[in-house]
């Protein structure tokens, strides 16, 4: 089968680590894949997925566009998407597609997968796993005109209703069925990990010293370090926690906005937390199963926004598959995955003293921790390595042929 991706790859991004190992995965089991791929590392996405064709269609931009990786928003994305549409047209002129497939519905990858389709009369797949227009009411980055993200939200659904087939989430296929768009075209995939990079077996003595974690409580974050995805949430539940395990360290690891970090430094302060809390700054990839090795605890924060509730965050996945027990809030985006007393702990969302509770639960109780632990992992490894998860990508391109 030969499958023509569209679609942004960054080396840190969550959706990377997605669509990395998916992709590599659709390779190794014997299909062709070219990429028509905006990405800040070329180098890195050609080592990850190897034996697919790399078309960037970024490089080389005419003068008057010197500035383009300084613009955010719809006015970045029409521009990219001239990129995108020329060299998918150059490539599959050249290259006899099956299937196209699309990574979320932007204009430079399902709004170009969407005419491409059109144009050369091929399927048209849309991995959607990202409510992009709703960010710039949560995410404080984009200084974008509410105009402009009114159309880009209008051209996204108008992408969304048009593909032949959607690979999404729980909350997200609510959405598109709310949107009028037919469940039958509608697949669930998650994410998933990698067993052979994250697992119990990881030496992490080096994380404990440089961090000074040892005797502690220690309470995990990796990911983007956002007021919009609970941080400041957490920082007033482990104000609760400590009055009864003041030996608690909450460290977190990851980016940040320095707007909101100046918040939660106050907020820290405010509290008396400050030798409860350690930032650390984005790590390289490899680092992180040392992290997240290194907890008793991980927790995964999300208030009930639809940012939060449309993904699938592959950093819980990451932090089971480690065996470590994980507090979460009650959203559609680990429906079946985190089973409240089975595979971790539940607490109600936007609830900061339901969080805290269900973190003094684990800290109190070390056998549940283990439990939990170990439930988790195993779920992981029967039901969401990448492997699994590959096959049954490939299952659904296959079986959207076979209705042709």
């Amino acid at each position: 089968m030969n499958i023509l991706f569209i679609g942004e790859i960054n080396k840190n991004d969550g959706g990377s680590k997605r669509m990395i190992p998916l992709l590599s995965h659709v390779v190794n089991k014997g299909h062709n894949i070219a990429l028509i791929v905006y990405s800040d590392d070329y180098v890195y996405l050609s080592d990850s997925i190897k034996g697919a064709k790399i078309y960037p269609f970024d490089a080389k931009y005419p003068s008057f566009l010197s500035k383009i990786h300084k613009m955010s928003g719809p006015e970045k994305e029409l521009i990219l998407s001239v990129k995108s549409f020329l060299s998918s047209i150059k490539v599959l002129n050249q290259f006899n597609s099956d299937i196209i497939y699309s990574f979320n519905p932007h204009l430079y990858s399902g709004g170009v997968g969407l005419v491409c389709s059109k144009i050369f009369k091929k399927p048209f797949v849309l991995e959607f796993s990202d409510m992009s227009w709703e960010w710039n009411k949560y995410v404080p980055k984009s200084s974008t005109s509410n105009s402009l993200i009114k159309l880009y939200g209008f051209l996204q659904k108008k992408i969304l209703k048009n593909a032949d087939m959607i690979i999404t989430t729980p909350y997200l296929k609510e959405y598109c069925i709310e949107n009028g768009i037919n469940p039958a075209k509608i697949h669930i995939i998650p994410c998933g990990a990698d067993f052979s990079f994250f697992n119990k077996n990881v030496n992490f003595r080096d994380i404990v010293k440089k961090y000074e974690l040892e005797g502690f409580n220690v309470i995990m974050y990796t990911g983007a370090l956002y007021k919009a995805f609970g941080i400041s949430d957490l920082l007033d539940a482990l104000c609760i926690v400590v009055k009864k395990h003041s030996n608690t360290k909450l460290v977190l690891v990851g980016r940040y906005i320095e707007k909101e970090m100046k918040e939660f430094t106050e907020k820290i302060k405010t509290y008396g937390l400050t030798d409860n809390v350690v930032f650390v700054e984005l790590q390289p990839y490899s680092e992180i199963p040392k992290f997240i090795n290194s907890a008793d605890i991980c927790v995964n924060p999300f208030p009930g926004n639809p940012i939060c509730r449309a993904g699938s965050p592959v950093k819980v996945f990451e932090y089971m598959i480690c065996g470590k027990p994980v507090v979460h809030s009650d959203l559609e985006c680990v429906e079946g995955v985190i089973i409240d007393g089975s595979t971790g702990l539940l607490y109600k969302a936007d609830n900061i003293e339901d969080l805290a509770d269900k973190i003094n639960t684990l800290i109190e109780n070390p056998q549940l921790r283990k439990q939990l632990g170990d439930a988790a992992e195993k779920l992981i490894l029967e039901k969401y390595t990448w492997d699994k998860l590959g096959d049954k990508l490939i299952e659904c391109f296959i079986s959207y042929k076979k209705c042709l």
